[in-house]
Formats: C-alpha cells, sequence, structure tokens
C-alpha cells in the first residue's frame, strides 16, 4: 500500500520543496475539489458541538498542555488518545479551510515519514469533507 497525499496545486509545491529522502515513497493525489463551507454551515457547526463529552474535554485538555506544536507527528503524540471519532468531529467542526490552513503549516515543517503521515491523515479527512460538501451545497 502506497502512502497517499491529496493535495492542491499549492500544497503540491510545499511538497515539491521538501528534501527528497522526505518526498520519498509518497504518491500525490491532486486535490481539485474545493467545496468549502460556507460561515452560517461552520456557525452551525461550532453549535452543535457537545463541548462537555468526556473525549472532547480530553481534546481540549491535551491541545491546551502541547502548547506551541511544531509538526504533525508532535500533534499526533499529543493527541494520541484522543478517540478518532472527537478528531473527525474537531476536523467537521473547523471546517476545509482551517484544515487546508493546518497542512500548508505541517507541509512546511515536515521533516520525516511520520510527520507526513499526520499530514496525510489530514488530507484525507479533509478530502473526505469536499466530497460531503460538494454533495449538499446548493447549485
Amino acid at each position: 500500500m502506497k502512502n497517499s497525499l491529496h493535495l492542491t496545486a499549492i500544497e503540491r509545491k510545499q511538497f515539491d520543496a521538501l528534501p527528497e529522502d522526505v518526498r520519498e515513497g509518497w504518491e500525490i493525489t491532486d486535490e481539485t475539489l474545493e467545496a468549502h463551507e460556507r460561515p452560517e454551515e461552520l456557525k452551525m457547526r461550532v453549535l452543535m458541538l457537545d463541548q462537555e463529552e468526556p473525549a472532547m474535554k480530553l481534546f481540549v485538555e491535551k491541545l491546551q498542555s502541547a502548547g506551541s506544536i511544531k509538526n504533525p507527528s508532535e500533534l499526533a503524540e499529543h493527541l494520541g488518545d484522543v478517540p478518532p471519532s472527537t478528531l473527525y468531529t474537531i476536523f467537521f467542526t473547523i471546517g476545509t479551510r482551517a484544515m487546508s490552513e493546518l497542512i500548508a503549516a505541517f507541509l512546511t515543517v515536515a521533516t520525516s515519514d511520520d510527520d507526513l503521515a499526520g499530514v496525510a491523515f489530514l488530507t484525507a479527512i479533509r478530502h473526505e469533507l469536499f466530497l460531503s460538501n460538494a454533495e449538499v451545497s446548493p447549485a
């Protein structure tokens, strides 16, 4: 199974600027979807978020204790025991634009396969959000 990243054209340029030994072994899929959420959709998602859920509280505690996170593998280390369903809820809530900002930021500091694995995780979730958004966005 190949390591795959769903990257926009701008993100692809960032990836291509990484050292060859970091890029080696990664397959790039062009991310051509741009079905971003409207501001009112994001507001509704925030209102629906259950901030009292124990897993959500754990997520917030982990982020607060992490301080400054410099790369994706550091983020994964701090959030390792947060349930995946909670992470998906967070990414759904922040939306595709914020996820794209995270991806771009992490691509600029990626130095290892572990870092790129974190970016790949984010790009896969963003791609699924794009697909979902494209299905429900008004024509």
